[in-house]
């Protein structure tokens, strides 16, 4: 999707693109909702809570893993939003840029089926602690980036780290 926005900035003037991005967005949005959206889970044969009793969970536990996970998405959502300025500082073109961010996207995709499947097989934790650790890499390969290809690295990683941010915070 950056690319395809970025390519409709480079075509037409920036507002009248946003104008259109937000038009196909919005009946794509209004396509996918009308499909897949229930009223209820028990139109798909589940039960709103589950079978299982809720688990009880101390509330230090509770803010530890907020503020840990915020970390995950607060990374992600701040390279994100800054990753174009932050190439063009760099000579890149706007357009590579928005691939850097499309990038971080698929790999976030990738990020959560890796997590889903890894927390339902070891201890959420040590994953969490991988994911901790891959950020604190894409990081610090961000702050030591010299080529477009280390940037894409970056990106990888950055995203692999932040997409498992939602299925550890559901185990956590």
């Amino acid at each position: 999707i950056p690319p395809l926005l970025q390519g409709l900035i480079d075509f037409f003037e920036w507002r009248l693109a946003l104008r259109i991005f937000g038009g196909i967005i919005f009946v794509v949005a209004t396509l996918v909702i009308s499909f897949l959206v229930i009223n209820k889970p028990a139109d798909r044969n589940l039960n709103p809570d589950g079978d299982i009793a809720p688990v009880v969970i101390s509330e230090g536990r509770i803010e530890a893993a907020s503020l840990s996970t915020a970390s995950l998405f607060s990374c992600s959502t701040a390279i994100s939003s800054n990753l174009i300025p932050f190439v063009l500082d760099k000579n890149i073109a706007a357009s590579q840029g928005a691939l850097l961010i499309s990038i971080i996207s698929g790999a976030g995709l990738a990020g959560k089926l890796l997590c889903a499947g890894l927390v339902d097989r070891i201890d959420f934790r040590w994953v969490f602690a991988s994911m901790l650790s891959a950020l604190c890499v894409a990081m610090f390969s961000f702050l030591h980036a010299q080529s477009y290809t280390m940037l894409a690295v970056s990106c990888f990683i950055m995203g692999i780290s932040s997409g498992g941010a939602l299925p550890l915070w559901g185990a956590l």
